[in-house]
């Protein structure tokens, strides 16, 4: 020791480094150590298992991994080295390193061993022996506990899950530091074995998510993406494993990229998810340049993340913040110098094909949070992104519906989706930079906690009646143990930028329970403009249905919905943002006047209170095909016109006037139906659209002559 991710040759260059190259890496460390000192009651680990257990403790591991690295990079520190000494005699000295109040839950002890295990490789030419033994001897009988439940537990045998990652990267740390003592050799053979095994599985099939993505959001995705960079390098260095060439890794660097909103300081908020990353993501995008691109793209991206990160526990919890700096300063390639990727500031689309999320930012605007203090706030750049999937994204659920590809996949036993949302249809609109619509985060499984339509009446649903929403809903975690979910179907059917007008559309008709009697549920978005969002909303019903109501609900988490004054069929709502309103108009196919309900909802997860307000519009179910549009407005948008000019079975034609420029959309709702569309709209696409000005007149044919 030490030897997990360097040998004690490499530690002078490390101290080299923190001195030129990697020096902002180590100022953070310094902080992160400095708020340790100030405060060692909150971070010290408590002497009585009582205190350790009454709340989740994974910061306790995950600090100590910066402490010990503070200790490498500052030899003529014993203060520090002294500190990571009391937290692993504490940790020593506890029974377990679990909670109590989820005492199943192997992830706060992996956190533990993690820390405990870097920390020892780490510090161990400064401990004396009988440090060693004794802190060897704790790794190991945690080690082996870990190594048991995952023979017998879901986690053991499941694949592409944060859990799975945490748990099984620490039996491979832990399982690595105990390799070098010939007393535990053959125990740590076996379960290293074990961990390569179930590790590298995990990374084949994440070669089938073409994508990059994870279906676990932004959040839960630096979860697991933490422990894939950690399993990626250790497998290299020791295991004579290479795994840099994965697809899934050279895509991965989208995932991150596209799903930041304007400022650098926010993310998409899909799925249970933090206002951003749980881990780094500057550790993850240091390692993607170092050892997958090579391009410079990462390294830009980490720099900008860390110019404009913001402070406080909104944005990441301080027991996530700091636990990634130790691998960070091992992966940072200093040589790579940061490039910004080509299109940065181009209106630019993206499509997560097997996520089934399509994102499109207007980056011509300022970006930079440190810029945008001061800025004018028409100059910022828009962000837009629409969710319609299948549960697990396309290639998990394909081997759970039908024949996996391998043996050792036996269907949804496999796999744990219980983090995804009941938000099919769902998207976030930050006009100019401004989240207008948003997600509501981590919380129970509720559709209407979505940018999404439930339908009524129904009282079958336990959370939503007499209303109901997606298949899987009302508990704790998405019911992934019942099939129905993995069999509804949800498609991104179309997704065009034409140079910033932007259309996308999907279905999501068998996500609703058969009972209600819905033969088509079809979610178009157009961006008219970077301020003017309209949505439409196409429900077919069938014969002997017993759905009179469509209920579509819109979010935003800081700031409350009031009425609007409004003329004719309109419903109207404003939310007031840093002084300046945002409007939602309402209108439907059936001429009359929609229910309007504000509200808000507080509701709490494992680690906070949350709260989001919400405007809920109702329409009335009277024929066969009812059509719903919504138009959102950014401040400075006049609207002159709202209306429907026409329906018909094949589609709906919708004008709007805002700022005296006139848009008419034609959407075709039979979407399915190619020639249809083509008699219906005169090319094969799915809408077009007519811009009026007092000097030109333009119309978009969306797919026939725009990208796709």
């Amino acid at each position: 020791h030490p030897f997990l991710y360097f040998s004690e040759e490499k530690i002078l260059t490390f101290r080299r480094q923190a001195r030129t190259t990697h020096e902002p890496i180590l100022r953070q460390i310094r902080a992160a150590v400095d708020k340790i000192y100030s405060k060692p009651s909150q971070h010290v680990p408590p002497k009585t298992w009582n205190e350790f257990a009454s709340s989740w403790n994974e910061h306790y591991g995950n600090n100590l991994c910066v402490l010990a690295m503070h200790s490498v990079l500052h030899e003529w520190d014993p203060k520090g080295r002294k500190l990571a000494f009391v937290f692993m005699n504490a940790l020593t000295n506890l029974k377990n390193w679990r909670v109590n109040s989820t005492p199943m839950d192997d992830v706060p002890v992996a956190h533990s061993l993690n820390g405990m295990a870097t920390a020892y490789d780490f510090l161990y030419p400064y401990m004396d022996s009988n440090q060693r033994q004794k802190y060897l001897k704790k790794i190991v009988n945690e080690t082996r506990e870990l190594y048991r439940n995952s023979r017998r537990k879901w986690w053991g045998r499941s694949y592409i899950q944060n859990h799975v990652f945490t748990n099984y990267v620490a039996l491979l740390t832990s399982a690595l530091v105990a390799s070098r003592h010939s007393q535990y050799s053959t125990e740590a053979k076996e379960w290293i074995s074990k961990s390569k095994l179930m590790l590298s599985r995990n990374m084949y099939l994440l070669n089938y998510v073409i994508d990059g993505s994870i279906e676990e959001g932004v959040s839960y995705g630096t979860y697991t993406s933490r422990s894939v960079t950690q399993f990626v390098y250790l497998a290299s260095r020791h295991l004579d494993l290479d795994l840099t060439r994965s697809f899934w890794l050279k895509q991965h660097f989208y995932f991150l990229y596209y799903t930041i909103l304007p400022g650098f300081r926010k993310t998409v908020g899909i799925a249970d998810s933090n206002r951003n990353w749980f881990y780094g993501p500057e550790s993850q995008l240091v390692f993607l340049d170092a050892y997958v691109m090579r391009n410079g793209w990462g390294n830009w991206l980490a720099s900008q993340i860390k110019r404009d990160r913001p402070q406080g526990s909104s944005f990441q919890a301080s027991s996530m913040v700091n636990c990634m700096l130790h691998t960070e300063f091992l992966f940072y390639n200093a040589s790579i110098k940061p490039i910004e990727p080509p299109g940065f500031y181009a209106k630019d689309m993206h499509v997560f094909s097997d996520w089934g999320v399509v994102i499109y930012r207007d980056r011509a605007g300022h970006w930079s949070a440190s810029i945008n203090r001061s800025r004018d706030p028409n100059q910022a750049g828009t962000f837009l992104s629409f969710k319609c999937s299948v549960l697990h994204g396309r290639a998990v659920n394909k081997m759970v519906t039908s024949k996996p590809p391998v043996s050792w996949v036996r269907g949804f036993h496999n796999f744990n989706p219980g983090h995804e949302h009941l938000d099919q249809g769902s998207f976030v609109f930050a006009p100019n930079g401004v989240p207008f619509i948003t997600e509501s985060l981590y919380g129970p499984k509720y559709t209407w906690l979505n940018n999404a339509i439930l339908f009524g009446p129904s009282f079958t649903s336990p959370c939503s009646k007499p209303l109901e929403g997606q298949l899987g809903e009302c508990l704790k975690w998405l019911d992934y143990r019942n099939m129905q979910p993995w069999r509804a179907r949800g498609e991104v059917t179309t997704a065009v930028n034409d140079e910033g007008l932007v259309l996308t559309c999907g279905e999501m008709g068998s996500w609703y329970r058969a009972g209600l009697g819905l033969a088509s549920v079809y979610r178009c978005l157009v961006l008219l403009a970077p301020s003017v969002l309209l949505v439409v909303d196409h429900v077919e019903r069938f014969q002997n249905t017993t759905s009179t109501v469509m209920s579509s609900f819109f979010h935003n988490m800081d700031s409350p919905f009031s009425l609007d004054e409004c003329a004719g069929v309109y419903a109207c709502a404003k939310n007031k943002i840093n002084g300046e309103n945002y409007r939602v108009l309402g209108i439907n196919s059936l001429g009359v006047k929609q229910g309007l309900l504000l509200g808000f909802m507080n509701y709490s997860t494992r680690h906070q209170l949350r709260q989001t307000f919400f405007v809920n519009i109702t329409t009335p179910l009277k024929e066969k095909y009812t059509r719903a549009a919504y138009l959102f407005l950014g401040p400075g948008q006049e609207v002159r016109e709202l209306r429907m000019l026409s329906t018909s079975d094949h589609g709906v034609h919708i004008t709007v006037t805002v700022n005296g420029v006139k848009y008419t959309v034609a959407i075709a709702t039979k979407h399915r139906l190619a020639y249809t569309r083509f008699r219906w709209l005169g090319f094969g696409g799915y809408a077009k659209l007519r811009i009026q000005r007092s000097n030109r007149d333009r119309t978009i044919r969306f797919g026939l002559n725009s990208l796709n």
